[in-house]
């Protein structure tokens, strides 16, 4: 049995093929159908969640410059496209990659561990202070949230400290309370059994994650020396470092700078995507023989998503729009 396409004017399944039109910018063809009920027509098209965009072939490509360390009028340059185009695009894709890892994360099949620390970045230069929250899974390097929050300024100059704290008190009052919804995540995508957490020695994280988690955490707080314990919350140090370098509104001392705090939020939903189900990540072995000698073994070359269990392949934007 054929199954009817729904009518999106008047929800009715009395629809049937009505010929077939070339889209204007990439020239495939897409379906058209009539709706006996309503005398309407509509069009796989007009189904889509890309529908009314004048540009749905740059989804994936925005996707990768913004998260490969490209600046939005770079972008745009490079797409030859505007500067609000590509701002639309980022604000579209970041509320489908959310809805999409939210719906993701709890499938694992590989029992998961965590470790957590918090970056720090700027909003205009070096005056306003802006953090970012970084959970992560350990042996995946998988994404599980990260979030940019405002901090108490570090500036030099009084006045714009003054001025940023004054501005923003309500956030940095509660930037706890911020912090620690971050961590609910975890939650989500663990909702049962022993949560075991990794962290610095930071005096705040052992009340953070006991108002959280309660009895439930495991909790290993570690000293970090660069020399002898350097590696102990490799994963997440290694995800901070990528976003330093992908990310370019994280970065301090350039002209992207973090203008909005809003749009690096975004940009971070962004992100977690394409950490997780799109970009490969090599995961290998190292080792030292009797002689000291250092030896490297290429374990596997996959996501963090294939790592845990979650998907079986890379995944990209027409996937991510088609389940979410």
């Amino acid at each position: 049995m054929r199954i009817r396409k729904v009518c999106p004017h008047c929800d009715s399944n009395k629809t049937t093929k009505s010929g077939k039109y070339r889209h204007k910018r990439n020239r495939n063809l897409i379906q058209k159908y009539k709706c006996h009920n309503c005398n309407s027509y509509f069009s796989d098209q007009t189904l889509s969640k890309t529908f009314g965009q004048k540009r749905p072939d740059l989804n994936q490509k925005v996707m990768e410059h913004i998260c490969g360390g490209v600046g939005v009028l770079r972008t745009a340059s490079i797409l030859t496209t505007t500067k609000v185009t590509v701002q639309r695009k980022i604000k579209f894709l970041a509320e489908a990659c959310d809805k999409f890892h939210k719906k993701y994360m709890t499938t694992w099949k590989t029992e998961p561990s965590f470790q957590f620390d918090e970056l720090e970045t700027c909003e205009l230069g070096r005056y306003y202070t802006v953090g970012v929250p970084v959970v992560s899974e350990t042996k995946s390097h998988f994404l599980v949230s990260a979030k940019a929050l405002y901090w108490k300024s570090r500036c030099q100059f009084p006045a714009v400290r003054n001025r940023h704290n004054q501005k923003h008190k309500d956030e940095i009052r509660k930037k706890a309370d911020y912090t620690k919804e971050q961590l609910k995540i975890v939650n989500v995508m663990k909702p049962e059994g022993v949560i075991v957490m990794e962290t610095d020695g930071h005096k705040s994280y052992p009340k953070y994650l006991y108002d959280v988690f309660g009895d439930r955490v495991e909790h290993s707080a570690y000293v970090i020396d660069k020399e002898k314990n350097k590696d102990l919350l490799f994963s997440v140090n290694k995800l901070m470092a990528c976003l330093r370098a992908d990310v370019a509104n994280l970065r301090t001392d350039t002209w992207h700078v973090c203008k909005d705090i809003e749009m690096l939020s975004n940009r971070l939903k962004i992100y977690i995507f394409y950490s997780n189900y799109f970009k490969k990540k090599t995961y290998s072995k190292i080792w030292k023989d009797s002689n000291g000698k250092k030896h490297k073994k290429v374990l596997s070359v996959e996501t963090p998503a294939m790592k845990l269990g979650i998907l079986d392949v890379p995944v990209g934007v027409n996937f991510l729009l088609s389940h979410t």
